[in-house]
This record gives structure tokens, C-alpha cells and sequence, in this order.
């Protein structure tokens, strides 16, 4: 069975579906589509880090690793890659739920761009002009572009096309409006993208023997690992996890003073956190605040360990600290993971455009800032393969172990 791991996956697919929304293709720009690198085996784990919404380089590490043809169909087999259809093809696809996403369904669109939004609202209003659903899509769809804004639904921002930035003021200023409406709409209970948000995973621990990883966001140390399971054992009601160790686990980990993440234990904690995140509705997290945002109350220890500057989602310590502290907390993160190899973070930035290894390669920083609204560094993806199956020949060589950051521009990192 291939595994393969994403992070942050869902802002570049929102930004394919906004364009899609208006009539517009999502075509990737000119040197987009790259040739594989590595070509899949069963087994491999694959991780990208921090997309911020990039579709193009989404396509690009994608592409860098083998996971999807020059189509942009799953490689695993004829099937488009969407996450409904990867798991039927033996794929595991699995998200991690980053501070971006929390931003998202707290209706924070300070990192959103504004242009994207007048698309999106100006895609709403010409729905609505042409009448809601598939019918209005496809008359939305085949309509010309209007040659002018006045006069036109929605402060003539309806079906405007180009660049927002040459928009009428009126229209922009009614295409945004709209289009956070839409922003918040598409993020509801019950829309695609902000149930897949929700149903991310705060903690995966992923892959078998020497690729067995840990995953989270942007960092984990054991306090904060302990008091995210005390809050959600306090939160739910139910047994504590245990401790890590006994016969040491698929990685012959040593005893863990920590709380075992057991594949029950990690399933816990993500659906505790999902349920939390379920009381974010319309743009408004109802765990926050007073008055009518906390008619809906949580544990204050779990909103912490979950969405707090020390959780998984913030947490900078593995990145930024000191070698020697970093290198123990690891040590005791991975003997809690069943004897992990490493634990796998983004959200820090790596300024090089290079992930960087700690501790021996067991804490791989991987947000190389990709994206080109950070540092627009090569497209860039990680794999782990044990080594030792059989198969065809391979860029890797058939069989043979990797462990390799692999970038666009032909580096390959070994970590």
C-alpha cells in the first residue's frame, strides 16, 4: 500500500476552485509540469510542506515526486487526484491541520489575498445574476466578459474577469464583500472545504520501520504533548493514553515518560480537535469571546492545546531551540510514537530555500517557503523509502533506501 503524507495541500486545491468557480481553467504556468524524480513503490511516504495556496508549485511537487501524471491524474492509476479518490487506489492521503486553517475557519483573512477574494465574490455574483447551481455555472461559464463594470449586478463586478487590481472601485469593493461571504460560505458545516479543514489531523504518526514519522504542523514538545492529551481526556471524558514504550514498538524505542500515540491515542486527539473546530461557523470560532461566540463551550485546555501559541499548530520550539534541548525533546516525542525515526514539522520558514535536518536527521524542518508569496524557493517534496522491496527500475534505484528531500531544480537532500 503507498502512504503518502501532505501538508497544507487544501488552500492550493480552494484557490483551483475558486478559479473554476468563475469560468476560468487553472492552468499551470510555463514550467510548471516537471518529470518525476523518484517513481512510487508501495510502502513509500511522501511529505510536502506549506503550499500557501500555490497551486502552481502544489503541481510541481506533485509532479517532482511522481504522484500525479502530466495530466494531473493520480499516478497510482487513472483517477484524478482529489482526495475522495486517492484511497481507492491503495493511496493514503493524510493532511495536518497548520495555523492557516485555523485563520480560515475563524474567518481571519488577513493572509488571504484580496484579489483572489474579488475573483471569488465576483464569481458569486455572477452565479447569482445568471441563477444559482450547475444551470447558472454554465451560463456564467459561456457568457462573455462584460466590455464595462457600471450598470451590472453586484456594483458590476458580476463576471469580470483579468486582473481585480484594474476593477472599477465600485466593483472591487462589491466583489469583496461578496467575496468574503463566499469565503465563509465554503468554509461552513457541511461545505467540502471546510469539512476537509476540520477533519484534518492535529497529529500523524505515518509509515513503517525506519520511515516511521511523526507529523505535526509546526512543532510538538512533551509538555505541550502531555497537556494536549489531559485536555483531551478531560474534553471527552475517556482514559488516558497510557505511556510510551513496553516492548519498545516497530522502532525498538526506549521506554517514553510521555503519553503513548498509539493509533488509538492519535485518533482521539484528531477527533477531539475536529470537534472543536466544528464550532467554528460563518467566519465565528464559538469557543472564543463572549456573549452569543460562547454559547457553544469547550474546555479552555483544549482550546489551548489545540489552537494556542504553544500547540502543534504554533509551536516554534523544535525549529528555533537550542540543539541540545531540541535533540532530548525529540528523543522523547519518538519513543511516545512506537520508536518514530523522526518528527516532521513546516511552518517555520527556511530562508536558504533548503529544509534543514537536526539532531541527526531525527527532526526535519521542511517549510522551504515555496510558495511565491514567501520566498518563491524551488518546488520541493520529501520521501522515505525502507528499502529492500523489488520492483522495476527506479530513479532511485530499485529497492534501494531513500530518504531525500527532492527539489525542482534537480537537488536531491539526502536527511
Amino acid at each position: 500500500m503507498r502512504k503518502f503524507v501532505f501538508f497544507a495541500l487544501l488552500p492550493a486545491l480552494l484557490a483551483w476552485a475558486a478559479a473554476s468557480h468563475l469560468g476560468q481553467a487553472s492552468p499551470v504556468s510555463s514550467g510548471a509540469v516537471l518529470s518525476p524524480a523518484v517513481a512510487p513503490q508501495p510502502g513509500d511516504l511522501f511529505a510536502i510542506a506549506d503550499l500557501h495556496g500555490d497551486y502552481d508549485k502544489a503541481v510541481q511537487s506533485l509532479r517532482l515526486l511522481g504522484l500525479v501524471d502530466e495530466a494531473l491524474n493520480w499516478a497510482a492509476a487513472a483517477s484524478n487526484v482529489t482526495l475522495v479518490q486517492a484511497p481507492k487506489w491503495g493511496s493514503r492521503v493524510v493532511q495536518v491541520l497548520g495555523n492557516h486553517d485555523v485563520f480560515s475557519l475563524a474567518g481571519d483573512t488577513r493572509y488571504v489575498s484580496r484579489e483572489e477574494v474579488m475573483r471569488l465574490g465576483a464569481g458569486a455574483l455572477a452565479r447569482k445574476a445568471h441563477g444559482e447551481g450547475a444551470a447558472g455555472r454554465q451560463l456564467q461559464d459561456e457568457a462573455p466578459p462584460p466590455a464595462a463594470a457600471g450598470g451590472a449586478a453586484g456594483g458590476g463586478a458580476a463576471g469580470l474577469s483579468g486582473d481585480p487590481g484594474g476593477w472599477p472601485a465600485e466593483a472591487q469593493a462589491a466583489a469583496l464583500a461578496a467575496g468574503y461571504a463566499e469565503w465563509n460560505r465554503l468554509l461552513g458545516a457541511g461545505e467540502a472545504f471546510g469539512d476537509a479543514l476540520r477533519d484534518r489531523a492535529l497529529v500523524a504518526v505515518e509509515g513503517e520501520g525506519a520511515c516511521r514519522t511523526l507529523f505535526v504542523h509546526a512543532g510538538l514538545v512533551p509538555r505541550t504533548l502531555r497537556e494536549l492529551v489531559a485536555a483531551v481526556d478531560a474534553s471527552s471524558g475517556g482514559p488516558g493514553a497510557g505511556r510510551a514504550g513496553g516492548a519498545g514498538g516497530a522502532g525498538g524505542a526506549a521506554p517514553s515518560d510521555l503519553p503513548a500515540l498509539t493509533p488509538k491515542a492519535v485518533a482521539r486527539i484528531n477527533a477531539a480537535a475536529a470537534s472543536l473546530l466544528a464550532r467554528c461557523v460563518g467566519g465565528v470560532c464559538r469557543f472564543w469571546g463572549g456573549g452569543a461566540d460562547a454559547a457553544l463551550p469547550a474546555d479552555p485546555s483544549l482550546v489551548a492545546a489545540v489552537t494556542g501559541n504553544e500547540g502543534p499548530v504554533w509551536n516554534r520550539v523544535l525549529a528555533l531551540g537550542e540543539e541540545r534541548a531540541v535533540c532530548a525533546a525529540a528523543d522523547r516525542l519518538l519513543a511516545a510514537a512506537d520508536g518514530a525515526a523522526r518528527v516532521v514539522v513546516g511552518h517555520t520558514v527556511m530562508r536558504d530555500g533548503r529544509a534543514r535536518a537536526r539532531c541527526g536527521g531525527r527532526v526535519l524542518l521542511l517549510d522551504t517557503g515555496m510558495s511565491a508569496e514567501m520566498s518563491d524557493a524551488p518546488a520541493a517534496g520529501w520521501v522515505c523509502r525502507a528499502g529492500g522491496g523489488g520492483g522495476g527500475a527506479d530513479k532511485a534505484g530499485a529497492g534501494e533506501a531513500l530518504r531525500a528531500v527532492l527539489y525542482a531544480d534537480g537537488l536531491r537532500q539526502a536527511v
